[in-house]
């Protein structure tokens, strides 16, 4: 059996693999700091984007976690990455209609 800090650890990794795709590929990932207003654009200081990157992925890998209770490594990676989906179906203009 796994010990207990792994299995929420492998979901923030699969948290953290998502984010990191979405940022490649130009989207805006799940992320605390937009919603605090903190710039984490790709024109914000490094250090916004890897703070915000380790904290949205810790607080959301440890609530998934707690919403599937995943026994193995294999399902806490794809709970995390799953999550991650889930909340970053926003487009990166935050969803308003630019009409």
């Amino acid at each position: 059996m796994m010990d207990a800090i792994q299995l929420p650890a492998f979901a923030c990794f699969g948290a953290i693999i998502l984010y990191v795709l979405n940022k490649l590929q130009g989207k805006q990932p799940f992320s605390l700091f937009s919603a605090l207003n903190i710039d984490v654009s790709n024109k914000a200081p490094w250090h916004n984007v890897l703070s915000d990157m380790l904290l949205s992925s810790l607080i959301g890998g440890i609530a998934v976690f707690f919403i599937t209770s995943p026994a193995t490594a294999p399902q806490a990676i794809i709970a995390g990455l799953g999550m991650t989906g889930v909340l970053s179906v926003v487009p990166a203009g935050g969803g308003k209609n630019n009409a």
